[in-house]
């Protein structure tokens, strides 16, 4: 289950099918929180919370993913009462909290090998982040996410954990961590593909997903850095053994556009969610 926040949903129903490769919502969606696998419920660090409302999310999407539907499918009488209860508050607290998410959407398995794919990326941000939680995620073949913050040459362990164990959030055991302004963000994937065929990135129980979640929190009064478009997520994928962002021996599919708008329009080129397309799709369907 996956919540997000938005001020835009792509229906108005209460409840609707999610067609595989339609967004829940036609502006950015944010993830809020997450849980897999038959995991525990969480509570937030004291005095700390998601901002909702106002400036934040005006609308608290609910995502469900079924590895199997098949119990629904035999019997539509029969309904699903999955979702969270959440604590909700009419004042702000001391802490607001972000979530930093590294995806790699562009590795792929070789068959009856084992795998270590990596992200990497630098905070640009302006104030220090406080990672209080963390959380896996990967289909079967996964083995072990791990992630670091990079400190003047230093790793310092954000999280490590096998996504074949409960998804929840845990807590980051460096209660003193921060992420620092030019710090580097780090995190790996490491699968074990004992198929016959090359598994690639994807959505769907067939495909492989390697993605490492990290809740952080930053004082009230620096609420605005939970809207800065650049320091949310981490998609830049590495060589895990050298570190380069790509090599002569990878392969790369860009296109590029260039556009005009009148100069009364120029606060579109300032838009950072209509400035690059970084969602992949089934070509056939």
């Amino acid at each position: 289950m996956i919540l997000l926040g938005c001020d835009d949903p792509t229906y108005e129903e209460e409840a609707w099918p999610c067609a595989e490769h339609l967004p829940v919502c036609r502006d950015e969606a944010k993830i809020i929180f997450s849980w897999a696998m038959n995991a525990p419920s969480y509570h937030m660090p004291p005095d700390t919370s998601f901002k909702v409302g106002g400036k934040g999310f005006r609308n608290l999407v609910l995502q469900v993913h079924y590895k199997d539907a098949s119990y629904f499918a035999q019997s539509p009488d029969r309904t699903d009462a999955s979702g969270w209860k959440l604590g909700m508050l009419d004042y702000p607290t001391r802490f607001l909290s972000g979530m930093y998410i590294f995806i790699d959407g562009a590795s792929s398995l070789p068959p009856k090998e084992k795998t270590l794919v990596a992200m990497a990326c630098r905070y640009t941000g302006e104030v220090n982040l406080h990672p209080f939680a963390f959380r896996t995620h990967a289909h079967s073949h996964g083995l072990l996410n791990t992630a670091y913050v990079i400190h003047h040459g230093v790793k310092h362990l954000i999280g490590t954990k096998s996504p074949q164990e409960p998804q929840t959030f845990y807590p980051v055991l460096n209660k003193s961590l921060e992420v620092q302004p030019g710090d580097k963000l780090e995190a790996s994937c490491l699968f074990m593909n004992n198929e016959d065929r090359e598994i690639r990135m994807g959505h769907t129980r067939n495909d492989e997903m390697c993605n490492f979640y990290m809740m952080y929190s930053v004082p009230l009064e620096d609420a605005a850095q939970l809207d800065d478009p650049k320091n949310q997520n981490c998609l830049q994928s590495i060589d895990p053994k050298t570190g380069e962002i790509h090599t002569r021996n990878d392969e790369m599919c860009n296109f590029y556009m260039m556009y005009s708008v009148p100069l009364e329009d120029a606060a579109q080129l300032d838009d950072p969610k209509n400035q690059n397309c970084l969602q992949s799709i089934d070509p056939k369907t």
